[in-house]
């Protein structure tokens, strides 16, 4: 997987399995497992080594929020340990945090590049200037039906 021997695999095996918490399903055939658990193996797995760069597509879009603060703090850890993570995310929260420079892509085009706080502003404000953007409907309120004495209650 990724490149690595098997003797490498075995020797971060256990690791790999509790990172990416499927103890449960691991005599389960890979085909079985649902697109989150093989993402959360494929992060488990690619960040097990000790890489120069790690490329991460969409990676913290699956799973629920624990295993994503998890995932942020062994990216953290590895950016810290000199690794250089090149991050695609349409979560410009997740990229604010993880990032310091940006690029936002639009339909193949460079649109800016900075720091990412910047870039991911212009997004936004672009994203709100879109015709057509979505607007918020306000919650329907909740219905409250008052039964008197007289009325019929079927139960």
């Amino acid at each position: 997987m990724h490149g690595h021997t098997k003797k490498y695999i075995r020797s971060r095996f256990d690791e790999i399995v509790e990172f990416a918490e499927i103890e449960k399903f691991i005599d389960v055939p890979l085909k079985n497992y649902s697109s989150g658990m093989v993402s959360r193996l494929g992060f488990a797995i690619a960040t097990s080594v000790d890489a120069d760069i790690i490329i991460a597509d969409e990676v913290l879009s699956v799973g629920d929020a624990r295993f994503r603060m998890k995932c942020e703090k062994r990216i953290d850890q590895m950016l810290n340990g000199g690794t250089t993570l090149l991050f695609v995310s349409h979560n410009s929260a997740q990229v604010k945090k993880l990032c310091k420079r940006a690029v936002w892509l639009e339909k193949g085009k460079v649109m800016d590049i900075g720091p990412s706080a910047d870039v991911c502003d212009k997004y936004a404000k672009f994203i709100r200037s879109m015709p057509g953007k979505p607007v918020k409907k306000p919650a329907p309120k909740p219905v409250v039906e008052d039964h008197t004495e007289d009325d019929d209650i079927l139960s």
